[in-house]
């Protein structure tokens, strides 16, 4: 089991966003593993994560046995990684730290973006990831048979966020929460 196995390629990354082409594998490979062990771990759960990664690992992740998991990597994993990885660069490459601290990096042709922007502009990207995980935790909550892993951890896995899709609205008029089976008043529940 390899928690370093790369689920996003970084040719796609820099094809498919804002990420330039002459951006090296030393500032977006850390991206993808903090965007891998750190954000989709704490969606999908760390069962689902590194059986996908041991399917990508061992080149078994096209075979006909391994749909399931090729379709969820490609149509739901890798939009999410490919906006929090966007995320996770955006600072990384405008900062470093030195001996002397932490500074700005900037080139002598290449004007920096203020502060204030970068963290729009990552708020964003965070912005679609969330929407992307979403998706996902939709996606599995509704095919949870197929994907047994992401409902089941033991006490020292993370498991996937299973509430994360869920709506919060309650639309009964009488104010019933059916599934907590609570009163909700104002905006506090009583049993």
């Amino acid at each position: 089991m390899n928690n370093n196995v790369l689920l996003i390629d970084e040719d796609l990354i820099k094809t498919e966003s804002i990420v330039n082409d002459n951006l090296n594998g030393q500032a977006i490979t850390p991206a993808i593993i903090i965007s891998q062990e750190v954000g989709l771990q704490a969606v999908i759960g760390t069962k689902l994560l590194r059986k996908i990664q041991d399917l990508v690992a061992n080149n078994q992740i096209s075979l006909t046995a391994n749909e399931k998991y090729k379709t969820l990597l490609d149509d739901f994993i890798t939009p999410y990684l490919l906006n929090k990885v966007c995320a996770e660069i955006i600072l990384n490459t405008s900062y470093k730290i030195r001996q002397v601290g932490l500074v700005n990096v900037s080139d002598e042709r290449v004007q920096n973006v203020q502060y204030n922007s970068l963290i729009d502009i990552k708020n964003m990207f965070e912005s679609k990831a969330s929407h992307y995980s979403v998706i996902l935790v939709n996606y599995l909550k509704h095919n949870n048979s197929t994907y047994p892993e992401f409902s089941h951890a033991t006490c020292w896995e993370m498991r996937g966020d299973y509430d994360l899709g869920i709506c919060p609205i309650n639309l009964d008029p009488t104010g019933f929460d059916y599934y907590s089976r609570r009163y909700l008043k104002g905006n506090y529940y009583y049993k």
